[in-house]
């Protein structure tokens, strides 16, 4: 069977977490006898049997720094796409055209002519609350969101294809580890993700230090706390043997889908403090398998870590059902059925 995968997240390098589950998803369905062709933004890492074609490098000469260049000048977005729709006449010869992420990529492949039975659309985390998402997703076809809470945001006419997939992580649960007075947060150093809250936390925290495991446009302004360790971005099972034991911190802003590092700390033996925000909430029951701060006070963010420290036994049942070892194959099947 041919599959196209449609991305905006592909790994860049080896150890880049960015994309590094659509990754994975492609090597079922490679393992699982697809023939794979795999378009992402930009390029990154290839797939043994698995042809990997990178939408900005064929537009990159005329539009110039593709991503970069649509950041500043969202008014290229349309030409851009106008071009991809001539671009890639082969998408409608697909026997399947997975897309990641609400937008753009639904719409895109419709436009292409790939039929709605042919089609998989799978939520990941913000794209549907983006502006005009509802519309973008273009007709009603086969699309699973990781999160009962981004049900509300998916249109009617969705109801009767809709499909709860959370993202499957790889990996088995680890003992609680013994606690140390550290902050361990993982994801992109950005602003979205609320790590600029850590320096402030630590001063609430005499004696305690912080280990970073990601990258992003905020890592220089950590480094220069010398009370930080920013190990940049690391895959699991590397981060996992590295951060030792403490207490994950989850201080994101804006709402998420169902962030995988949640689970990824508590299958490690670590305690998480997380945000009050959709997606991290929902995740998470309160002094049972983590603690949840609303608002983003630092004494409110120190007083949860201090009980999270302290703390001899809470929950992993929760983050263990993502590591159930069917995950990756129900995802498969209903791409490929």
């Amino acid at each position: 069977m041919k599959v196209t995968v449609l991305t905006t997240s592909w790994p860049k390098h080896g150890s880049d977490p960015g994309g590094a589950f659509v990754y994975r998803s492609c090597e079922e369905l490679r393992d699982r006898g697809a023939r794979l062709t795999i378009h992402s933004l930009e390029s990154g890492v290839g797939l043994a049997d698995a042809s990997l074609e990178p939408l900005g490098l064929q537009l990159d000469h005329q539009v110039g720094g593709l991503v970069s260049r649509l950041s500043r000048r969202p008014q290229l977005v349309l030409p851009v796409l106008r071009r991809l729709i001539r671009r890639y006449p082969q998408w409608k010869r697909a026997d399947r055209v997975v897309c990641h992420w609400a937008v753009p990529f639904p719409l895109l492949a419709q436009a292409q002519g790939v039929s709605r039975d042919r089609l998989r659309t799978w939520c990941h985390g913000s794209g549907l609350r983006l502006p005009g998402a509802p519309w973008m997703l273009g007709r009603a076809h086969p699309l699973a969101v990781v999160a009962d809470h981004q049900r509300a945001k998916v249109p009617q006419r969705f109801e009767a294809q809709l499909s709860l997939m959370p993202v499957p992580i790889d990996g088995e649960i680890e003992p609680l580890r013994r606690p140390e007075k550290k902050l361990i947060f993982v994801g992109r150093l950005v602003r979205q993700k609320g790590i600029d809250l850590l320096p402030r936390i630590l001063d609430q925290l005499p004696e305690w230090k912080a280990v970073v495991v990601g990258d992003g446009p905020l890592r220089g302004q950590l480094e220069r706390d010398d009370r930080i360790r920013c190990l940049g971005p690391l895959p699991l099972p590397v981060w996992r043997a590295r951060v030792g034991g403490g207490v994950g911190v989850c201080p994101a802003r804006s709402s998420e889908g169902a962030p995988l590092v949640v689970d990824e700390l508590r299958l490690a033996g670590i305690p998480v403090v997380v945000a009050s925000v959709d997606g991290l909430a929902q995740r998470v029951e309160h002094g049972v398998d983590g603690w949840v701060v609303t608002g983003r006070d630092p004494q409110a963010w120190s007083a949860a870590v201090g009980s999270a420290h302290a703390s001899t036994t809470w929950s992993q049942s929760l983050a263990s059902q993502r590591a159930h070892s069917d995950g990756w194959a129900r995802f498969a099947d209903w791409v490929l059925s």
